[in-house]
């Protein structure tokens, strides 16, 4: 989160350690730290799927944007992406998990 306006970062992560290693390892010189997202990262969700990852991904962008939270400069799903539709019919096939892990983030 960015403590000067409340802006909250939705980024994810990949690689072969466990989810904290892989987070730690993508958090370092992250370009996000120069815009102000200061603190250590928060595993929200953690599934072996990509299509899954950008999904929630993708759910949690846009749900922290329609609250005036949102604080990605981009979407994680762009919509000239050759695979859009079946990403975003994903991010409503798992609309559970992102409201879970939304509702867990902004507690």
């Amino acid at each position: 989160m960015n403590p000067d306006n409340g802006k909250i970062y939705i980024g994810r992560t990949s690689g072969y350690g466990t989810p904290q290693q892989n987070i730690a390892a993508r958090n370092r010189n992250h370009h996000a730290d120069r815009r102000g997202y200061t603190g250590d990262p928060i595993l929200l969700f953690t599934t072996s799927s990509y299509v899954q990852a950008r999904a929630v991904e993708e759910g949690l962008i846009t749900g922290l944007d329609a609250i005036n939270k949102g604080g990605n400069a981009r979407h994680g799903i762009w919509p000239g992406y050759p695979f859009h539709k079946p990403l975003v019919d994903a991010v409503v096939d798992n609309l559970t998990d992102v409201a879970d892990t939304a509702k867990d983030l902004l507690e």
